[in-house]
């Protein structure tokens, strides 16, 4: 098992977006069961609906091509959700929510 740690920067270049989203793609396809926290500062992602602005697009589909669900349900900054724990299978995390340690 990977358990994952990332920053996401509201400075972000493309490059370095880039480099992030070829790192989570070679982890989930070296790795059976990971786990990936962070803030990623996706402010146009809405995770009920599955959908995003323009500057979050590739993450979404990224998260959503590699079959990542995004356990964090509640805002964690506003009314947006910034901080994710992804993972490869749900059963990996429980107790989801802010404050909550609920990593197996």
């Amino acid at each position: 098992m990977v358990v994952g740690l990332c920053y996401n920067s509201t400075s972000t270049t493309n490059k370095q977006e880039i480099s992030l989203h070829k790192k989570i793609e070679e982890v989930c396809g070296k790795y059976g069961q990971v786990v990936i926290c962070g803030d990623f500062n996706h402010n146009t992602i809405d995770w009920e609906l599955s959908q995003a602005g323009h500057e979050g697009e590739a993450f979404l589909k990224q998260v959503m091509d590699k079959f990542l669900p995004q356990n964090i349900k509640q805002p964690t900054k506003e009314r947006n959700i910034l901080d994710l724990v992804l993972s490869t299978d749900p059963v990996l995390v429980n107790n989801r929510g802010i404050g909550s340690s609920g990593i197996k």
